[in-house]
């Protein structure tokens, strides 16, 4: 949406400009200036349209990698505090395979007092990749290729401690899973951002996305 405005605006400020040129162009070189300068004006616009209509064309086309809900741990169901592995969903909601993709993920503990928290969100998530951002990373020239409208999954794992710190009553902690999904697409690098927690829900669990690093480009 924001996009979109900003295309608007854009185009508004461009026509803005070309018409001010024109009228300087009639000012100084009288009707040939004029018919020359709506002439500049009218193949500007008509060729920053055709950028946006190519844009939104690849955007259609491309590959989109969303990360999905969990399947819930046994030990979770069971409440045994061992070492867990958390079963994180990732669907291709796109037209086009998605290929090389690499899957940096991380799990770990988040205080519930922080959940609500962006700011220590970020800098758990900041501090657990070591300083590294989802657009900075590369793509696993050996990844696999996760195809559209199809779901793969890929386990995370929960030490035993982070795991005794999730299952504790009284609750105090979530388990979080976070980290990027890098992959490419008709040619070019792209990312998704995960991060989701298991929250604990009448008697059981479900997966709840966190307040931030949910974007994708």
């Amino acid at each position: 949406m924001r996009s979109t405005l900003r295309g608007i605006l854009t185009l508004l400020f461009i026509f803005a400009v070309g018409m001010g040129l024109v009228a300087l162009a009639w000012h100084l070189l009288g009707a040939l200036g004029l018919f020359t300068g709506l002439l500049v004006v009218v193949g500007y616009l008509q060729f920053r349209i055709l950028q946006k209509s190519n844009e939104t064309s690849q955007a259609a086309q491309r590959a989109w990698l969303a990360p999905r809900e969990f399947e819930i741990p046994n030990n979770f169901v069971n409440g045994n505090a061992e070492y867990t592995e958390i079963k994180l969903g990732i669907e291709n909601v796109g037209n086009e395979p998605a290929i090389k993709t690499n899957e940096v993920l991380f799990a770990t503990t988040l205080p519930l007092g922080d959940f609500r928290n962006r700011e220590a969100v970020e800098q758990l998530i900041l501090r657990h990749m070591k300083g590294g951002t989802c657009r900075n990373l590369a793509l696993d020239p050996n990844g696999r290729a996760i195809f559209p409208d199809s779901i793969v999954g890929t386990l995370v794992g929960l030490t035993k401690e982070d795991t005794t710190l999730a299952l504790a009553v009284p609750r105090t902690h979530f388990a979080l899973v976070g980290g990027c999904l890098i992959y490419e697409t008709l040619g070019e690098k792209h990312y998704s951002e995960v991060c989701i927690v298991l929250e604990p829900f009448k008697g059981g669990w479900r997966s709840t996305y966190c307040i931030t690093h949910n974007g994708a480009n």
